[in-house]
């Protein structure tokens, strides 16, 4: 789920981990809440369980799981580089792209969480709806060589979102109890 306060940035978006605060997308989350329950006609015959339940399903916020990544066939390429005394070489690279499925709520890829121990992407990912793709670029060929870089991509992704799923926690954790208090209001 994206609010428009979101959507609105969604297409330009481009700084992993950096481009909204973590607080205030749960805070929209909690504003969208409060007004869909705003809007809702309650009368005496409304199954309160049935509609604390549908609520809660359709405002919780999905922690992401990643999935196994799918490597492509390495792309053999010549860059030009400089070399120690700066004068410009051909260098032969390797080029993989990393399709890394997921599961969750790809929003959280774009948010920052309050504590600040994050690590960043320059470039090189991509984000879709239900996969990263990474692009690997190596100056040797080999498992080695591939499965450092991929690890170091992983390991990037794994401890920004154990942070970010820290922080969500409390949210999906008092879902039901807020959304008790508004509906024990509205009535």
């Amino acid at each position: 789920m994206l609010f428009e306060y979101f959507s609105s940035t969604k297409k330009v978006m481009k700084k992993l981990f950096n481009e909204f605060i973590l607080t205030d997308y749960i805070g929209g989350y909690k504003k969208a809440l409060k007004k869909k329950i705003d809007q809702l006609e309650i009368k005496d015959s409304t199954d309160l369980d049935s509609l604390v339940s549908g609520l809660k399903s359709e405002f919780i916020i999905h922690q992401i799981e990643l999935k196994e990544p799918v490597p492509s066939e390495p792309i053999e390429k010549t860059i030009l580089k400089k070399d120690i005394w700066d004068e410009t070489v051909q260098q032969k690279v390797y080029e993989i792209y990393v399709k890394i499925p997921f599961e969750g709520n790809q929003d959280l890829f774009y948010c920052h969480p309050s504590d600040s121990k994050l690590v960043y992407f320059d470039k090189g990912i991509t984000i879709n709806s239900n996969s990263i793709t990474a692009k690997i670029v190596l100056e040797n060929s080999g498992a080695v060589f591939y499965n450092t870089a991929l690890n170091r991509i992983i390991g990037v992704l794994k401890s920004n979102l154990l942070i970010i799923h820290s922080e969500i926690k409390p949210w999906n954790l008092g879902i039901e109890t807020l959304i008790k208090q508004y509906l024990e209001r509205k009535k």
